[in-house]
């Protein structure tokens, strides 16, 4: 059973956390306007990719994926943890 995604799924998870990130500290009253938009979307997007994965392998691809990004960024893996409770098997 698979249990890890491959880089190019790995690097689009990371983008889209990377978005979520900066959606976090906008510069500007536009820049909220915009992330806030935005965050709506890559969280819809990070959250269908979840369950892709729970439907593929369930928490173990899952939780296998959740520690790919925590390998590369802790705090993006924390964002992730978030969006998914209560995702397929990912505990809410």
């Amino acid at each position: 059973m698979k249990t890890t995604v491959n880089e190019e799924m790995l690097n689009k998870i990371v983008a889209l956390l990377t978005i979520y990130q900066k959606s976090m500290n906008p510069a500007s009253k536009e820049e909220y306007l915009d992330y806030a938009i935005r965050r709506v979307d890559v969280e819809k997007a990070l959250k269908a990719i979840g369950t892709q994965l729970d439907n593929e392998g369930s928490i173990l691809l899952m939780r296998g994926t959740f520690l790919q990004v925590k390998r590369r960024d802790a705090l993006l893996a924390s964002y992730l943890q978030t969006i998914w409770n209560g995702v397929g098997c990912w505990p809410a």
